[in-house]
């Protein structure tokens, strides 16, 4: 499923060590505690506790803390697949406000086409209220490989 020519260095790696060997090299993920819950060569879940710092003037989760989680299992969807890939555009629907102690986002990929990845994206709060989809394209980034983070594309 997985483009031959890109990201080489994850050849013979499962799905999990891939996505661990990124995890190792993302100060984001690791600051704001995000949890791999599954990971598949199709997709990954993954779950984002909620300090009160992330909360509006309403109490509720800030838009932005969704999307972020919901763009992070995106990435790590293509990283899991064996394709370092870039977010080229998303929509967003937002369905509820988002409470509770954490979120999870699901990402599945449902198509690429040459360079192209096409994600869904459900994220759900701790009751299990979907608070947002997203439909995600990426483009598998051979820059990101060659000039981005050197330790995670194995340079």
């Amino acid at each position: 499923m997985s483009d031959t020519n890109i990201q080489d260095a994850t050849d013979g790696q499962t799905p999990r060590e891939r996505v661990q060997h990124q995890i190792d090299h993302d100060a984001a993920v690791q600051w704001l505690g995000i949890e791999f819950l599954e990971v598949e060569e199709t997709g990954v879940t993954v779950r984002l506790p909620i300090r009160n710092e992330m909360r509006n003037g309403f109490g509720i989760v800030h838009g932005g803390f969704p999307y972020l989680l919901a763009d992070t299992a995106f990435a790590f969807s293509g990283t899991a697949s064996g394709t370092p890939m870039v977010t080229h555009q998303s929509n967003t629907t937002y369905t509820a406000p988002a409470k509770g102690e954490y979120l999870v986002a699901t990402s599945k990929i449902l198509h690429r086409y040459g360079r192209n990845i096409i994600c869904d994206v459900t994220v759900q709060d701790d009751d299990g209220t979907v608070v947002a989809y997203l439909s995600m394209h990426g483009v598998v980034s051979k820059k990101v490989a060659t000039t981005g983070n050197s330790k995670l594309a194995g340079a």
